[in-house]
């Protein structure tokens, strides 16, 4: 019985084996006797994400070009990311080769532009002419740098000027060259401080030599432009031409006082139209000349008839006169004239 177990066992043992070692060579043989390949094989797309990075600088400039040394001078940088990934950089900003700050910009979204103003104090710097430039330092992965740096805007900067005053009179117009007397005109006077002090002066104007104003201006300061208007009243003046001029009286300390005096062109000032009551005295007085022009002449006339008359009675007389009138004797006597 043992025996026959054992039998069994043994030729279950020996099966086992073959079916592991059959399948491996009849394998192998299919190998090396397949004809038709083409569907031993599986194709399948993907796409390959490589990051690009490419901050960029597209302008830089000074907001002025001129500036007194100890100015602070403020630079605008727009920034652009021409890249696909979010980027974080600083921005380098110089004059001359002299760096003079920095801008941090961070996570700049891909395709976005951004301006940013930074504020250069110009204490400590020479006088001349500085050229400001803007730099970003290459970032991790960056292949275009071309775009990093961008040089624009020149600024000069010069020692601050010495202290000094300096008023002037820039212009002077008025609202009509020519007025009837009465009417009132204006005056329209630009003035500016020069200077580098804050002032407090007068202003003056004149007809000719006489005064139709004067203002006080406070608290000028250096460079600021006044704008004050003069209303002229000309009631009281007399006919004719007349030259405007505007005066500052010099400040004290103040040596250019050639600005302080400005002359404007002459203005025409007439008689008033005569109205309407007016018009009627003169047409009166007009008649009243007339009537006595035709008054004298009609008494000169009957006044020359009269003597004619006379004239023509004399004549008649002469030749009316009888034989034996002497002269001498009246014409009654003579019995020329009725008695």
């Amino acid at each position: 019985m043992y025996s026959k177990t054992l039998k069994k066992l043994s030729i279950m043992l020996l099966a086992a084996i073959l079916l592991m070692i059959i399948p491996q060579s009849l394998s192998i043989n299919f190998q090396e006797c397949e004809v038709e390949t083409e569907d031993n094989f599986m194709a399948q797309e993907f796409t390959v994400y490589i990051p690009y990075h490419d901050p960029a600088i597209i302008n830089v400039s000074s907001l002025v070009s001129e500036a007194t040394i100890g100015d602070v001078i403020p630079i605008e940088v727009t920034v652009k990311n021409n890249g696909t990934e979010v980027e974080s950089f600083p921005v380098e900003l110089y004059a001359n080769s002299v760096q003079i700050g920095k801008i941090n910009i961070s996570n700049l979204m891909p395709t976005k532009t951004l301006k940013k103003t930074f504020n250069w104090n110009t204490e400590g710097f020479d006088e001349g002419r500085y050229v400001i430039k803007a730099l970003i330092p290459p970032v991790l992965g960056e292949e275009n740098v071309k775009n990093n740096y961008f040089i624009d805007g020149i600024v000069h900067l010069r020692f601050p000027a010495q202290p000094f005053h300096d008023v002037a009179i820039e212009s002077v117009s008025v609202d009509k060259p020519e007025a009837t007397i009465g009417e009132t005109i204006t005056i329209t006077v630009h003035v500016k401080n020069l200077g580098n002090f804050t002032e407090k002066f007068r202003v003056e104007a004149y007809a000719n030599q006489t005064s139709i104003g004067n203002q006080t201006l406070k608290n000028v300061t250096p460079l600021k432009e006044e704008i004050i208007n003069f209303t002229w009243n000309t009631t009281n003046f007399k006919e004719g031409k007349y030259y405007i001029k505007v005066i500052i009286p010099p400040l004290p300390a103040e040596k250019n006082t050639e600005n302080n005096v400005y002359e404007y062109r002459e203005i025409t000032l007439l008689l008033p139209a005569p109205g309407a009551w007016n018009l009627f005295i003169i047409l009166l007085i007009i008649i009243l000349l007339l009537l006595l022009l035709l008054t004298r002449f009609a008494l000169r006339r009957k006044k020359r008839k009269a003597k004619r008359g006379h004239l023509a009675a004399l004549i008649k007389l002469s030749l009316m006169r009888p034989p034996g009138f002497e002269p001498g004797s009246s014409a009654r006597e003579a019995g020329v004239l009725p008695g």
